[in-house]
């Protein structure tokens, strides 16, 4: 059995996208890109290009940990007319914020792992 050759990508691009408003990081063999959030497949303003590394994956993981933990925020700071009323709905936003909190640092230590095994060989 063969193995079929794929290019590695070389770039982290940040493309923001005018629809929705949210970005999305994808790499340069991502053509056409497409916003992980609307699909939109036109109109997206490339913001950033690096080189890709652990490091620049590490800063994009935490980046996007950081905003899924700012929209569970949000949700916490609904007003007292919008917050659930039934307790088994508020449980299940609580239970989302604390799965969001262990992600996040689940993230962050992935991160950590990937910029500290990047200057070891195999």
């Amino acid at each position: 059995m063969s193995k079929i050759s794929r290019p590695k990508p070389k770039y982290m691009i940040i493309y923001d996208c005018p629809k929705c408003g949210m970005d999305s990081g994808r790499t340069e063999l991502d053509i056409p890109p497409i916003c992980f959030y609307c699909d939109a497949k036109k109109g997206l303003i490339e913001r950033e290009r690096k080189l890709l590394s652990p490091q620049v994956m590490a800063d994009r993981m935490k980046a996007v940990g950081d905003r899924m933990m700012e929209n569970l925020r949000k949700a916490w700071g609904l007003t007292e007319d919008q917050w659930p009323k039934d307790p088994e709905e508020e449980m299940q936003l609580l239970e989302a914020m604390a799965s969001g909190q262990d992600l996040q640092k689940a993230l962050a230590s992935i991160g950590k792992g990937m910029i500290k095994n990047a200057g070891k060989k195999k």
